[in-house]
């Protein structure tokens, strides 16, 4: 009886799993970021904010400064679309920002700066070790 309960849910379950295992890198960033929300942990929420803030303007476009939109329409353009080799690029340069930061807090030892900072790099580094 459980077996064949079990089994209904199977399908379910491989969707939400391949679902799971789709899911890029910047849709995990912002998952954690409603979960650090409502934890109300708000070392990550900054962390996380400065990423997403990142991959933004890595998404925008130069735009011709000679563009007029025309009458009624919109002159948003296309933002770029990023991959998640550009979004570890990204990833990787804000590490390297809080390593440098870390070093400079380690040479006037303000150790509360040094264990946020470590907090958001730890943060940072399970992002670049995802597959």
């Amino acid at each position: 009886m459980l077996i064949k309960k079990l089994l209904l849910y199977l399908p379910v379950l491989e969707q939400s799993l391949e679902l799971l295992m789709q899911m890029t890198i910047r849709d995990q960033i912002t998952a954690d970021l409603k979960t650090a929300l409502k934890a109300r942990q708000m070392e990550t929420v900054s962390t996380l904010r400065t990423i997403l803030g990142e991959i933004a303007n890595a998404e925008a476009v130069e735009t011709d400064t000679d563009f007029v939109p025309m009458s009624g329409r919109s002159n948003d353009v296309p933002r770029r679309v990023l991959t998640d080799a550009d979004i570890r690029g990204i990833l990787t340069a804000e590490a390297d920002h809080h390593r440098a930061a870390i070093a400079e807090f380690e040479s006037v030892g303000h150790q509360d700066a040094i264990e946020r900072l470590q907090a958001g790099l730890d943060l940072i580094n399970g992002y670049l070790q995802m597959e």
